[in-house]
């Protein structure tokens, strides 16, 4: 066994040992929403067909500016889950397809189909036959090594490398691979007991548990819990010890990988190979955990820093605070992770409004560390936007209605609102200045205001296998936006159907394609896409500027703005 997959074995018990309880906890509940009806009727392997329109209209006194559509951009699109079947030995897969159409022409058509953690297209724009990307493209790229190969592969690797965690999100990724088509509902009992074990191994490491009082008399209760990287170490190894002997566990879990990975990660004549990787597992610190509660269990703060350390970046720590606001003031979180290269960090309020909206609101800051920040001359290089700050305001509202009509039909209706408004002076409370001056330009990542808004509504019959229906609105915009665009999806659910075979032996594999050959195929697609769109688009006029001359007034006329002054050359 090579040392990289004794270390990944141990980080994936480790990961078990954090969300654990989280996933118990999710799987275990009875009751469903219509919305989760429709996911179960999809799980269970019924189809969903429905209609996808996309419209482009421009925003006042922008039509010069915006790329707008003539007419809806109509798709027709499905997709189904086929289940595996142990008799024929047939793996699960995923399929969809799209197909743009007019009236009753269908011009162009797409399918997208997921088995085994890889992805597969066709399309009319690529011409024949199907095009394959390995989902371990991903996992590869990250892992220090093996050699990245293809364009994707060093893309992949490029877009990891913004991560503070590089080869943990890449194992994060891999896993996810395997859990696209798994039915959690079935695990709830075998992750009850490990639920179970955590809390009291987390128990017994309590340093001590005294009563306080808050400035507003209220009694409290102080705990504290110090668990050395030692004691981990050890956790992990009962872990190891009680998984190799749990066979129903274990049965589940061998369903998640292939033959080779059963072998390597779930061989219990390995267990002290296993022993030795969380032996040397470069643990540093302690986790720790700070709680205060009110008499009643109501939370106060609370407070967890847990050492971490990636394959790729390296030592770093992984830090939540959560403090209630007082009296009618929000919570206030914030999440941290910071290694030597990167610190990633996420503060937020939550409140809820007096129509039960919920309001996450909050900052989300990236900000590259360490001497790479120092290289002279590194602004003229591709890679400097990796060493560029990005730092951004949000707000995420959250609102939920339900209603059941004359006919007994269940409806839940759920908006979501984003605006997303960049920071260029994280450091200064109140200054929401989003036009950057040059020297912010050079140091942050420059983005325009963004809003989206999602709406849907689902809907159905009580009876389990009645028709779900699904109703969506997407809708992006932008204060400084030419245009607005609205994606609208109305379909339900039907009966199962049996999708072509997919035939995947000569499938041409897009992350190991020469990068010329990639980007011929790419420019190909391009250019048949852009004709065929052609007679639906209304292109800006020539020559027309990208950023607004003035702004809008509140009652749709229009307000000159300033231009900025010239500078005065040096003498």
């Amino acid at each position: 066994m090579t040392r990289f997959a004794r270390c990944l074995a141990a980080c994936c018990l480790a990961v078990m040992l954090v969300t654990t309880g989280a996933a118990a906890e999710v799987v275990t509940e009875v009751d469903y929403t219509v919305q989760e009806k429709l996911f179960k009727q999809l799980q269970a392997g019924s189809g969903f067909s429905g209609t996808l329109t996309v419209e482009s209209a421009a925003a006042p006194g922008r039509e010069s500016e915006a790329l707008t559509t003539l007419k809806p951009l109509t798709f027709d699109c499905t997709y189904i889950y086929v289940r595996p079947d142990a008799a024929t030995g047939a793996v699960a897969e995923s399929r969809a397809t799209l197909a743009l159409v007019d009236g009753e022409k269908s011009l162009a058509t797409a399918e997208l189909a997921l088995r085994s953690g890889n992805v597969y297209l066709a399309s009319s724009l690529l011409g024949d036959g199907w095009f394959s990307l390995n989902g371990g493209t991903v996992t590869a790229a990250a892992d220090g090594e093996q050699p990245a190969a293809g364009t994707i592969a060093q893309t992949a690797r490029a877009l990891l490398g913004q991560t503070a965690m590089p080869g943990l999100v890449s194992f994060a990724i891999g896993l996810l691979r395997r859990l696209h088509d798994v039915d959690t509902a079935k695990w709830s009992t075998d992750l009850e007991t490990y639920t179970t074990k955590i809390d009291l191994w987390i128990e017994g490491y309590r340093q001590k548990a005294v009563l306080g009082k808050t400035d507003d008399g209220i009694t409290t209760m102080e705990v504290e819990y110090r668990i050395p990287a030692a004691a981990i170490k050890a956790q992990l190894k009962q872990m190891v010890m009680d998984l190799l002997t749990d066979e129903a566990f274990l049965s589940r879990l061998q369903t998640l990988l292939s033959d080779a990975d059963v072998e390597t990660f779930l061989n219990p004549g390995l267990q002290t190979y296993y022993f030795y990787a969380i032996d040397a597992l470069p643990l540093e610190g302690e986790l720790a955990i700070d709680r205060t509660v009110s008499l009643k269990g109501e939370t106060l703060s609370l407070t967890l820093a847990m050492p971490l350390r990636d394959s790729q970046a390296g030592a770093m720590a992984l830090r939540y605070d959560r403090h209630k606001g007082a009296g009618d003031l929000p919570d206030e979180n914030t999440i941290e992770l910071q290694s030597d290269s990167l610190l990633l960090r996420v503060a937020y309020q939550t409140y809820d409004t007096l129509t039960g909206t919920e309001v996450y609101q909050g900052t989300v800051l990236r900000q590259p560390l360490g001497t790479a920040t120092f290289e002279v001359g590194a602004q003229d290089t591709a890679a400097a936007e990796t060493l560029k700050t990005f730092s951004a305001g949000f707000t995420l509202s959250v609102g939920r209605s339900e209603s059941v009509d004359a006919e007994g039909r269940e409806a839940q209706a759920i908006q979501l609102a984003l605006a997303l408004l960049p920071d260029y002076t994280p450091d200064t409370a109140g200054d929401e200045a989003t036009v950057p001056t040059d020297a912010q330009a050079a140091q942050y990542v420059v983005f325009e205001p963004l809003d989206l808004k999602l709406d849907a509504t689902f809907a159905s019959l009580q009876a389990k296998n009645a028709t779900t229906s699904l109703d969506a609105t997407l809708e992006y915009s932008g204060e400084r936006a030419a245009q607005t665009v609205r994606l609208t999806l109305s379909g339900k659910t039907r009966g199962k159907w049996t999708p072509d075979a997919l035939e995947t032996d000569g499938a041409q594999a897009l992350d190991t394609m020469d990068p010329t050959a990639l980007n011929a195929l790419l420019a190909q697609a391009g250019i048949k896409g852009g004709l065929l769109l052609l007679p639906y688009l209304s292109l800006p006029a020539a020559g027309a500027t990208t950023e607004p001359s003035a702004s809008i007034t509140p009652d749709g006329s229009q307000a000159a703005t300033p231009s900025p002054a010239a500078e005065t050359p040096a003498p």
